[in-house]
């Protein structure tokens, strides 16, 4: 059990949403300064300032690229779904479909999603870079044959 040192008012919009820091009602107190038991070896608490600690979950392994190298619906909704929350993807090249449950796929674990349609063989590499550099095309990728 973790506990956070400052207990507010609890009517505020501010610790409605759990930031009893900012509250300015003359209620607010901290442990160890306006109320006792900042350094006690028990301290009678407010539920609201109790956080119960989890053992931590290891992430499942993700890896870094995946590659659909075909522009199929099901290669591409893969690709969005195995990307790790806060993550970024990139869909390069023209044609197929994108078909997804927006919700669940992009907004809730906040994904953010690139498209290009720049493509270089790697016998082209120089001028990939070459553009990517002159930042005149976006994104550029590197396709392996």
């Amino acid at each position: 059990m973790l506990l956070y040192h400052i207990f507010g008012c609890g009517l505020c919009a501010d610790c409605r949403r759990g930031y009893f820091i900012s509250c300015t009602s003359p209620h607010r107190a901290a442990y160890g300064w306006q109320r006792d038991g900042g350094h006690a070896d028990l301290l009678l608490a407010e539920e609201s300032t109790c956080i119960l600690l989890r053992p931590p979950v290891p992430p499942a392994p993700v890896p870094d690229t995946i590659t659909a190298s075909r522009p199929e619906t099901a290669g591409r909704a893969t690709a969005l779904s195995s990307t790790r929350r806060w993550g970024r993807a990139a869909l390069v090249g023209e044609g197929g479909r994108l078909e997804i449950d927006a919700s669940p796929t992009l907004i809730h674990p906040r994904i953010t999603l690139y498209g290009s349609w720049v493509r270089f063989a790697m016998t082209e590499a120089s001028d990939a870079y070459a553009t990517a550099d002159a930042g005149v095309r976006g994104k550029v990728a590197l396709v392996m044959a």
